[in-house]
């Protein structure tokens, strides 16, 4: 999925974008969770940034090199933008299993500065197959994902 299927086409306006956050993934820390186990995280493993972060860089760039938006910038810049998205990053980390898996998920709104009122929202859900059994293959189906969203 890319950020063409992801947002309307809003040309010429301006878009103003928050950071993504969720309590649990604003940590640096990579997670996990087992079947029938409590999430955990890794102690020494951990992501050079926090995942909402990076996931909030990435739609950022992927917006501004779309073409189809006239500016895109985060809303602690001094823009004032004609729509703001919102996002929320629910879920981000490694499933094990007998077949391991990293898991993505997170939610999108678009709402018209002015008025307040929404104009489409997004949810996007995504399971990938981890092709390893190490920190470093889930870490790379996790960007893997997140860039491919």
């Amino acid at each position: 999925m890319t950020t063409n299927q992801i947002l309307p086409a809003l040309h010429p306006e301006p878009v103003v974008t928050h950071k993504l956050a969720s309590a649990f993934l604003i940590a640096d820390r990579i997670v996990y969770t087992s079947a029938g186990e409590p999430m955990g995280t890794y102690e020494y493993q951990r992501w050079a940034e926090p995942p909402s972060e990076m996931i909030s860089d990435v739609l950022l760039r992927e917006l501004q090199a779309s073409g189809r938006y006239q500016h895109v910038y985060f809303l602690r810049s001094d823009a004032r933008g004609d729509y703001l998205l919102r996002g929320r990053l629910y879920d981000l980390r490694e499933i094990g299993s007998k077949v391991p898996t990293a898991r993505v998920a997170f939610e999108f709104e678009l709402r018209d500065s002015k008025t307040g009122t929404a104009v489409w929202s997004r949810t996007y859900s995504h399971d990938e197959t981890v092709n390893g059994k190490d920190v470093k293959a889930v870490v790379a189906a996790m960007a893997a994902m997140s860039t491919a969203a």
